[in-house]
């Protein structure tokens, strides 16, 4: 299925000196009920969350939505089945894209995707077909439920600096991704995560079990890569309307989406700081807007680009519910913005 909207999109000049930058999360930010009071409240987010659900239906023969939106499971729960996470991702993201887009607010001048958000981005910008790249991450789901061998990830409320020195931090584990100075995040075999948890309480330094069943941008998937990429390789990408930056390049420079190492973003380490300072260094008046499930993206750029005003770093989605007004908000800081 391909839908209009990504057929028409008008081009955007990347080298605009004030761009609006949507972002977009990957695994690690989803929790149960995400998006539920813009699914309840506004008709455009509902619109397509159904749609993309159908497609789901259609290939793995159950909703997402039915899962996402139970009533017996609560935002403390663990939401960590991949067939179910990678689609629901997707989805409320897309959905906020295009909620953000009825309400005049899009498209953006860039998309940034952090790991799956890239494919998110990819979709956004038309590098694909929005439908192709959903049936893309719910065979990737599929194939590490049935192979992936189980692992974990943490992250962790300490100097980055200290994972080279600190013996707690020894093989296994894994530096998968670097928020800020002073927040990253390691993968690794479950055992290793539970004992490395144990011994950062001693030191009380905080940590967070992140909800995911394996350890991405780890050793511990490189078996998986015969596996993934006959399917990363069959999909025909488009060069898209819109500049996408990913977070595992370090660099503001747009993805070339038909040379693009699709493994590599699923494997490499996240540079997540590093990409936000570079995005930041080439466009110091850009306003970025988190259109994730967490608010995470808002905080990373925060800590990394401290010089940036309150008016220039936005987030919707929340764990509180306060998606609809969240979303007035950002009408109102956007438009005084247009008219300073």
């Amino acid at each position: 299925m391909t839908f209009l909207h990504d057929l028409i999109r008008p081009p955007i000049a990347p080298d605009k000196p004030d761009p609006v930058i949507w972002m977009f999360a990957g695994q690690g930010a989803q929790y149960f009920q995400m998006g539920r009071d813009l699914y309840q409240g506004h008709p455009v987010f509902r619109d397509w969350m159904e749609r993309l659900d159908q497609i789901v239906v259609d290939q793995i023969g159950h909703s997402v939505l039915a899962v996402l939106y139970s009533d017996s499971a609560k935002i403390s729960q663990p939401f960590d089945q991949l067939s179910d996470t990678h689609p629901a991702l997707f989805m409320v993201q897309v959905a906020m894209a295009k909620t953000l887009e009825a309400e005049g607010l899009g498209p953006p001048d860039i998309l940034f995707g952090f790991s799956l958000g890239e494919y998110v981005a990819a979709a956004l910008a038309g590098a694909a077909d929005m439908s192709d790249v959903l049936r893309d991450l719910l065979e990737h789901a599929l194939i590490y439920e049935n192979l992936a061998r189980p692992g974990a990830m943490l992250l962790v409320l300490d100097n980055v600096a200290n994972f080279n020195t600190d013996p707690i931090y020894a093989d296994p584990i894994e530096l998968a991704g670097v928020n800020f100075e002073t927040c990253f995040v390691v993968a690794g075999p479950k055992p290793a995560i539970s004992t490395l948890a144990q011994n950062l309480q001693e030191q009380e330094v905080a940590h967070q079990a992140l909800p995911l069943r394996y350890a991405f941008h780890s050793s511990a998937i490189d078996h998986m890569e015969t596996a993934i990429r006959p399917g990363m390789k069959r999909r025909r990408w488009r060069r898209g309307t819109i500049p996408v930056v990913g977070s595992v390049d370090a660099a503001a420079e747009p993805i070339d989406f038909i040379n693009r190492d699709w493994w590599s973003v699923v494997r490499r380490p996240i540079l997540l700081g590093d990409s936000l300072r570079a995005l930041h260094a080439k466009y110091p008046k850009a306003t970025f807007v988190d259109l994730g499930p967490a608010g995470n993206l808002k905080t990373a750029v925060q800590h990394n680009i401290k010089t940036l005003k309150p008016s220039q770093n936005h987030a919707i989605v929340t764990p509180f519910g306060t998606g609809l007004a969240n979303l007035t908000r950002l009408k109102t800081a956007l438009a005084k913005e247009v008219q300073s």
